[in-house]
């Protein structure tokens, strides 16, 4: 499970979502909502972007991790279902961002998407760790949270 962590770490792709994370709340933190709405317009689609270059590549680093253990073939296809779903709801975001009249809107309806989907792969996620052994259970658990955060 390290050299998967190492691979993400490596990458170009996480950095990127953490911006666009970082850039919702700077937006957010605006005393006007209209210099917010802006910020957002203005820096969502160089994230975005960088993010759909670096995918590519991001997804091969962590497909060629060689795994021996149940726990290490979770952990990968998690992250590269991380990667993969972020590949497609991220464009859709920008989109939404861009045909909104109003900003704010695109943003909440990314934000229930997002959080659907995060109830989504933690149904997915406990059901395969039920599945592993103790040991690989608690590798797994430890792996995520150092590199997720959650």
């Amino acid at each position: 499970m390290t050299a998967i962590r190492k691979a993400i770490d490596s990458g170009r792709a996480g950095p990127n979502v953490s911006a666009i994370y970082d850039l919702l709340n700077r937006a957010g933190e605006e005393k006007s909502a209209t210099k917010g709405a802006a910020l957002i317009r203005k820096e969502l689609p160089i994230y975005i972007d960088r993010f759909l270059r670096a995918y590519p590549t991001d997804r091969a680093r962590v497909s060629a991790v060689k795994v021996k253990t149940l726990g290490g073939r979770v952990f990968r296809q998690l992250a590269l279902r991380i990667l993969s779903d972020w590949s497609k709801e991220l464009p859709r975001f920008r989109d939404d961002v861009a045909r909104s009249a109003i900003t704010w809107f695109a943003v909440v309806r990314f934000g229930k998407r997002n959080n659907a989907s995060e109830r989504q792969s933690t149904r997915q996620l406990k059901r395969l760790v039920a599945k592993l052994p103790a040991a690989q259970r608690k590798a797994l658990m430890l792996a995520i949270k150092q590199t997720y955060g959650v």
